[in-house]
């Protein structure tokens, strides 16, 4: 809401393309269709209940997901 200078929908969809947050897991971009590439991980939980990480796949693309309306 700060980017798009007030709580205007149609302005703040559009600002969002451009924000980015610092947070536990770095810096989160959001992309210009509104979604954060993301690292993922791919754990398996051991007999004590933690878990550990097998592999790390870094900045997954979210993909199309809110195409355009036709």
């Amino acid at each position: 809401m700060e980017k798009a200078g007030g709580t205007d929908p149609e302005k703040v969809l559009a600002a969002l393309a451009e924000v980015s947050i610092d947070g536990p897991r770095g810096t989160i971009r959001m992309d210009k269709q509104r979604h954060a590439p993301l690292t993922m991980y791919l754990g398996q939980v051991q007999a004590d209940g933690s878990v550990k990480v097998i592999q790390s796949f870094p900045n997954v693309d979210p993909g199309a997901q809110c195409p355009p309306k036709s």
